[in-house]
This record gives C-alpha cells, sequence and structure tokens, in this order.
C-alpha cells in the first residue's frame, strides 16, 4: 500500500456506476425517435389527432428531443391550432437553435397566420441553416409577398427556381407575387405550371383559385378551390376560396357555410369573417352582417371595405 494512493477502485464500478443511467438515457432516445416517425407517418396520413398523440409523448419521454416538438407541432397545425403551433415549434427550436426544419415550419405556420415578417425573419434563420433548400427560399419568397415585398418575393422565387427548377413550390410563390402585382394572367400560368408539376399541390389549385376568381371565371375558380380543399380541408384559405366563388355565382347559402368552415379554422382570419359578412348581407341577415364585418374589421382594419 506504499505511496497512500488508498485501494484501487473496482473495476467498472466508477463507469459503472453511470452505465444503468447512460442505457437508460439511450433506451429513452430510441423510444421517443420511434414515437416521434410514428407521429409523421400518421401525420403524412392525415392521422393529426393520433400524430399530436404520438410526438407528444415522444417529447414526455425525451423532453430535449426537437423532432418530437416539432411533430406535435405539425400535428397542431394539421388540426386546425396554429398558435399551439407556433409555441411547439418554439420549444423545438429552444432544444435546438440549429435545428433549420423547425426554423422553416414556424415560418410557414406564421406565414399561414398572416404574420408575414415573423415569417421572413424565420426563414432568414433556416436559409443561414439551409442555404440551399428551395422550399426554404420559396416559403420565404410566399412571406415576403404577404408583407408587400414583392420585388425581394420574385428575387427569392428566381433563386429558388435556380435550385430546382422542376419544384412545383417556387413557381407557385411566384404565381402568389404575380397576382399581388395585379397580373392574375401571369399569377395563372405559374399557378398552373406548379400545379403540372405537382398535381397534390393545395396551394397550387387554392392559387390557380384566386387568379380564375380574379379573372372573373368563377366556375373554374370553384373548382380550383374544391381540389385545393380535399388535399388541404385545414386549409381555411382554400375555404374562403370556395366561399368567394359560391358567392360570385349567386350562391349565397353555400358560401356562407364555406366562410363559416374557414372561420372555424383560422378564426383571426379577417377574410373570412368579411365573406361571412357578404354572404349574411345576400342572406338577407343584416344584423348578424353588421356583426360580421365588425369582426373583420376588428382583426385588421383594412377588411372594412369589403
Amino acid at each position: 500500500m506504499a505511496g497512500g494512493g488508498g485501494l484501487p477502485e473496482p473495476a467498472g464500478r466508477e463507469g459503472g456506476r453511470d452505465a444503468p443511467a447512460q442505457a437508460a438515457a439511450t433506451d429513452r432516445i430510441a423510444d421517443a425517435e420511434i414515437l416521434a416517425v410514428r407521429g409523421i407517418v400518421q401525420h403524412r396520413h392525415g392521422r393529426h389527432g393520433c400524430a399530436l398523440e404520438s410526438c407528444s409523448e415522444a417529447a414526455r419521454v425525451h423532453p430535449g428531443y426537437p423532432p418530437a416538438h416539432a411533430g406535435r407541432a405539425r400535428a397542431l397545425a394539421g388540426l386546425g391550432r396554429p398558435d399551439e403551433a407556433l409555441q411547439a415549434f418554439c420549444d423545438a427550436i429552444a432544444c435546438d437553435p440549429e435545428f433549420a426544419p423547425a426554423h422553416a415550419d414556424y415560418a410557414l405556420t406564421a406565414t399561414r397566420l398572416g404574420c408575414y415578417e415573423d415569417a421572413v425573419a424565420a426563414y432568414g434563420e433556416a436559409i443561414r441553416l439551409a442555404p440551399d433548400s428551395c422550399d426554404v427560399h420559396a416559403g420565404r419568397a410566399f412571406a415576403l409577398a404577404g408583407a408587400g415585398r414583392l420585388d425581394d418575393a420574385m428575387a427569392a422565387c428566381e433563386r429558388a427556381v435556380r435550385l430546382d427548377p422542376e419544384s412545383a413550390m417556387p413557381h407557385a410563390a411566384r404565381g402568389r407575387v404575380l397576382a399581388g402585382a395585379g397580373s392574375p394572367g401571369r399569377a395563372l400560368a405559374a399557378f398552373e405550371r406548379a400545379a403540372r408539376l405537382d398535381p397534390g399541390s393545395a396551394s397550387a389549385h387554392a392559387g390557380r383559385g384566386l387568379a380564375l376568381e380574379a379573372l372573373g371565371r368563377a366556375g373554374e375558380a370553384l373548382a380550383a378551390f374544391e381540389r385545393a380543399a380535399r388535399l388541404d380541408p385545414g386549409s381555411a384559405s382554400a375555404h374562403a376560396g370556395r366561399g368567394l366563388a359560391l358567392e360570385a355565382l349567386g350562391r349565397a347559402g353555400e358560401a356562407l357555410a364555406a366562410f363559416e368552415r374557414a372561420a372555424r379554422l383560422d378564426p383571426g382570419s379577417a377574410s373570412a369573417h368579411a365573406g361571412r359578412g357578404l354572404a349574411l348581407e345576400a342572406l338577407g341577415r343584416a344584423g348578424e352582417a353588421l356583426a360580421a364585418f365588425e369582426r373583420a374589421a376588428r382583426l385588421d382594419p383594412g377588411s372594412a371595405s369589403a
């Protein structure tokens, strides 16, 4: 025992003391990964409630796992709960600020809520982390167009097209920019190209509907919006578009139902409430129409002219 060093620690004791904890942590991560993947698959098949359960359980098992929180957020968005979705994306970003998909998906949800400048900022962070993502640049174009920054939006579209000429999303974004610039014919061509490249793109068909509506082709617009709503039943804008087309066709009762569906999906949508007002007015329900217009004006003073 010379040297006063004492007895050596029994082999494996120090490491062994941590081994069970490390094994348990590894098991938790594996379980969370399995649950999150299950949630992703459920979400892709439209089973948003099941996806929320799976991803919430993944986040409970491993609170620091960003994909679990991002999966929760996507499920919440699919259930028409966008404010909660934004918070869940923030949770994912808090777990890992370098997790680019959470920034991009936060931006997408913010765009759908009309929070365009927030979306632009989030897309900027996503681009910093994934500079060659076509979808991120195209998403940024949508947000910039919503913010009225049409020149910047078109530049983002062109960058996205250069990155992937066969992707539908940049062409849909270009259509959005052209529509905002008052060129519905050129916008329609861009949306139709997007729809050819990806027939399952709800945003491309909704864009076609908006362009056709602006061109006075209400019947074709209705068909485009209905296809968009079938592809994405949780899209408030697709149902609001249906309402616009039905209103133009003189089908006020059906238009009211479509606008009410849009308002349920996105209670903060001024255009949905303004559309409700128009439909109610056409149905002779003046008091309810006034209440709907007032709500639209509170949400967006610019909608008062609707």
